[in-house]
């Protein structure tokens, strides 16, 4: 099976930062949430090998970006939004959630140890 394969759901892909910073990390935290109720494909790309016109942070769904660097959301995506974006892209939900779902205060925890994405 191949990406180009349309069987094959769009994937989530993240471009960071080398090495990735607080929003790059906010952006990692909601791909898991969203991992736990998405069948979805998830790719982390460094900018580094992304090439030399790439912007970081970055989101794409399928191809299409949803946030990066220099837009209004400053390149950071919270679970909402990416699901947003797989929900109008197709991608099947998973057929029940995952442990993280269970687990939602430690989440949160971890999300704000993280720290805050500076204004």
């Amino acid at each position: 099976m191949t990406h180009s394969d349309p069987s094959f759901p769009p994937e989530l892909l993240l471009v960071s930062n080398d090495p990735p910073g607080i929003r790059c990390n906010r952006n990692l935290a909601a791909a898991l949430e969203i991992a736990n109720r998405f069948k979805v494909t998830i790719r982390l790309l460094p900018r580094s090998t992304a090439g030399a016109d790439a912007r970081a942070p970055a989101v794409y769904v399928g191809g299409k970006v949803i946030t990066a660097h220099g837009d209004a959301r400053n390149g950071v995506a919270d679970a909402a939004l990416l699901a947003t974006a797989l929900e109008q892209a197709g991608v099947p939900r998973q057929d029940k959630p995952g442990r993280l779902a269970e687990i939602d205060p430690a989440v949160a925890a971890f999300t704000a140890a993280i720290g805050e994405v500076p204004k």
